[in-house]
């Protein structure tokens, strides 16, 4: 795990809701393949993969869990907590330039429009418009044991932080 390789290091952990991130794999795989329906295969496959890259950090919590600095994305794309993630690094963020040279390379076809983007409020909710509603409770059945211990711990955060954290899904 990263905590033994990188035994100083620091982590900043973005929560995003698992419907979020499904539905905009769904959006690049419409782009690849926009006359293939989106199999419910597709959708397992895409929960398995938020599930399989939270599910290390939830392990590891006794090993770095002093280590990381939790937020949501909501809150990155709203501008909250900068001056959180520059306490806990311990650095200056210059958000004028933090997204000059962000592309990266990619092929169009593996990413979304805002991918190069500064996130923004803009990706959040898209879920409702890009998933289907059996898609939607797909994820959710999918993913809900993982998000729910990811927004528990969001929900633990002092006072400040806990104003702006993505809220459990009821």
């Amino acid at each position: 795990s990263y905590a033994h390789l990188l035994p100083l290091a620091k982590f900043a952990v973005v929560v995003r809701d698992p419907r979020e991130v499904i539905a905009s794999r769904n959006e690049v795989f419409r782009k690849q393949s926009p006359n293939a329906p989106i199999e419910e295969s597709h959708v397992r496959y895409a929960c398995k993969q938020y599930v399989d890259y939270y599910q290390p950090v939830l392990d590891s919590l006794d090993k770095i869990g002093a280590r990381i600095l939790w937020f949501g994305y909501d809150e990155i794309a709203a501008g909250h907590r900068l001056g959180d993630i520059e306490e806990f690094f311990d650095i200056h963020v210059q958000l004028d330039k933090l997204w000059q040279n962000a592309d990266l390379g990619f092929d169009p076809e593996w990413v979304t429009e805002l991918y190069y983007a500064q996130p923004s409020t803009a990706s959040v909710g898209r879920h409702k418009k890009l998933l289907s509603e059996e898609h939607a409770q797909l994820v959710d059945s999918e993913t809900g044991a993982i998000y729910e211990a990811l927004t528990s711990i969001l929900a633990r955060r002092p006072a400040e932080a806990k104003r702006r954290s993505p809220q459990p899904r009821v």
